[in-house]
């Protein structure tokens, strides 16, 4: 009886344990907002900025592409922080810690625009303006007043900016994170009852319960280092074709990196386990 209750519990333990590792891993990664930030190193944010802007203009305005390209180009540090304001509105949405608001700041795109907007058009092929070209400096000072004070100084981009499709992954990552948070409460608690029953089951003898906490330990540990290796081909697989392209050569870099916080958690259970286990040949065998 002894041992089939130590088994059972031993089981549990290293369930619990295999789940704890990604759990943990998601509040260490993608749920961390800095984590989050700090990966947009990474992203060519003004391609991502342009694209996104292109998107929003109407037809007929292809000739504002490539001034959009070079004002955003040459605005990469406002770019980078247009992004990480709106990953760190998308990161405390999914954490449940607000409703998806971002301020998007405009004063120093505007008064880019607004310097350099002749000298912009003026790189443009004269057949792509849709005016004619003695009429570029009349054009400028019109479009520069208009924009200064048309266009707000700060953009607030909140759930009606984002397409049903959206707005329903993003409420779905949001169930999934309220139930990731009701595991990192639960689950711990678990593993640590199943610890103290078999504790308490082999009768505080030492061997026999280094042993069975060592086994379970050591099983988790191997389990999570073996998903380390394999979540990043089985999410690479899962998102490579719904990705834009000028993520989706960096995607694979960043999941590995969001792996290893993963890695280390197996690594250290498979040693504790491995230490439990070794530690037990140090005390006689108890009849």
């Amino acid at each position: 009886m002894r041992t089939a209750v130590s088994v059972v519990c031993g089981i549990v333990l290293g369930l619990c344990l295999v789940v704890l590792g990604p759990a943990i891993t998601l509040r260490q990664t993608v749920l961390n907002t800095e984590f989050v930030t700090s990966q947009l190193d990474v992203v060519d944010a003004p391609v991502v900025i342009a694209e996104q802007l292109k998107q929003q203009l109407p037809e007929g305005t292809d000739w504002l592409y490539p001034l959009i390209d070079t004002v955003t180009a040459d605005l990469e540090p406002w770019s980078r922080e247009q992004i990480a304001t709106i990953a760190r509105a998308v990161t405390g949405y999914i954490r449940g810690e607000q409703e998806f608001h971002a301020l998007i700041s405009l004063t120093e795109l505007k008064v880019y625009v607004q310097t350099h907007l002749g000298e912009l058009l003026g790189q443009l092929p004269p057949e792509t303006l849709p005016f004619p070209p003695e009429q570029l400096d009349m054009f400028v000072q019109m479009a520069g007043s208009q924009m200064m004070s048309m266009v707000p100084d700060v953009l607030e981009i909140d759930e009606t900016f984002l397409d049903h499709e959206t707005l329903s992954q993003m409420q779905t990552a949001r169930d999934y994170t309220a139930t990731l948070r009701t595991i990192l409460r639960v689950v711990p608690v678990v593993a640590l009852v199943m610890a103290l029953v078999i504790v308490a089951v082999q009768g505080f003898r030492a061997r026999p319960t280094l042993r069975y906490l060592g086994v379970p330990i050591s099983f988790a540990g191997i389990v999570c280092l073996v998903l380390s290796l394999l979540i990043p081909t089985l999410v690479w697989g899962a998102v490579a074709g719904q990705l834009p392209p000028e993520v989706a050569g960096m995607a694979p870099g960043i999941v590995n990196d969001a792996c290893r916080p993963l890695s280390l958690y197996g690594g250290v259970l498979l040693l504790a386990g491995l230490g439990l286990f070794g530690l037990s040949f140090a005390f006689r065998p108890t009849q």
